[in-house]
């Protein structure tokens, strides 16, 4: 593998901001991952994965570690009958790349997660999800190298530890590469159309249910996604900054009773799930806030936006800023969905 010195990080950042990596490598291989860990260890460094840079906040300051971008392609589509497929996509693909082959072949399972951002094996740190949908509905394993050894290992679903926004994987961030994943994808699902945005768009577009299909469904659901979030061509953005709390019914109970119309879904844990959006928006008017180069955009105040020249720095004390406007009003203490790496 060719190492190279001092690569501005910014050029790989969908946020458009971040400081240098002292080494810098590409992994087109399995093998070019185990040589980069070696080496890892051989200058006595770390090993932070980069894939699309969608969902990261890098820091301004230098990076004192071996920055490994993941370029491992390929996709591999496995009949296991009629109707069921398999497929193993390589973490170097791009995610929505891989949606709309699969939605081309008529295939049900991912089409929901349409026009996500980043590439296929960032998918399962974060377990991600929209529309009803989560990666972990789909997903059979995550093939991965060990750091601690260099040896490969396969997680089952069950070893994912999936959650809302959540995995195994993100508990223990850099104790595991992963090189590849396997879905399961049918040829006879059912369109899920639970979430409100897609119920309200097939009741305003007199769409059928019996047009419904996984092209129509993608469609759809870019089309929701066009009118919600910015043009990442043109700003600077990781998309939804911030996870949707889940708190206690209690908590929910005490909020109903400030803000009668606040929005909350009993999740499975029979906890209940508050639209962050819906607080931003309604209580704390931060639709379109901005401060300097940074604000939350215009038609979802969940998305950070870099409007230009704003560094990392800026990004983080806003994202802050939001947080604690939020506990006050509310008392709720928010999570990030971006990663945001630390600058120390």
């Amino acid at each position: 593998m060719n190492f190279r010195k001092d690569i501005p990080l910014d050029q790989f950042s969908t946020f458009k901001t971040g400081g240098k990596a002292e080494i810098f490598g590409e992994a087109y291989s399995i093998e070019d991952v185990k040589e980069a860990i070696q080496e890892a260890k051989n200058k006595r460094k770390g090993v932070f994965v980069l894939g699309g840079g969608s969902n990261v906040l890098i820091p301004d300051d230098d990076f004192n570690c071996i920055v490994l971008k993941m370029n491992i392609k390929g996709i591999e589509w496995r009949n296991i009958n009629d109707e069921e497929f398999e497929v193993e996509i390589g973490a170097g693909e791009n995610w929505d790349g891989l949606v709309e082959e699969s939605v081309n072949k008529g295939l049900y399972g991912v089409e929901n997660l349409s026009g996500i951002p980043g590439t296929v094996g960032a998918a399962p740190i974060q377990n991600i999800g929209a529309y009803g949908t989560e990666l972990s509905d789909t997903l059979s394993s995550v093939k991965t190298i060990d750091v601690s050894c260099g040896k490969e290992k396969v997680f089952k679903k069950n070893e994912c530890e999936f959650s809302y926004r959540n995995s195994i994987f993100k508990k223990y961030p850099g104790h595991f590469v992963i090189t590849s994943i396997v879905l399961k994808l049918s040829r006879k699902g059912k369109a899920n159309v639970n979430y409100k945005d897609i119920g309200n768009y097939i009741s305003e577009n007199n769409i059928s249910s019996d047009e419904l299909n996984p092209s129509i469904l993608r469609d759809i659901v870019l089309s929701i996604r066009r009118g919600k979030f910015p043009d990442i061509k043109k700003y600077g953005t990781a998309g939804s900054f911030f996870k949707n709390p889940v708190i206690e019914k209690e908590e929910f109970d005490e909020l109903k009773r400030k803000f009668p119309n606040i929005p909350g879904f009993k999740t499975e844990s029979s906890r209940i799930k508050i639209p962050l959006a819906w607080i931003l928006d309604n209580v704390l008017n931060l639709k379109g806030f901005r401060e300097g180069n940074v604000g939350c955009f215009e038609k979802q105040p969940l998305v950070i936006v870099n409007f230009g020249g704003a560094s990392s720095k800026e990004i983080k004390n806003f994202s802050e800023l939001i947080k604690k406007r939020i506990k006050d009003e509310t008392n709720i203490d928010v999570d990030n969905e971006v990663n945001v790496l630390s600058d120390k």
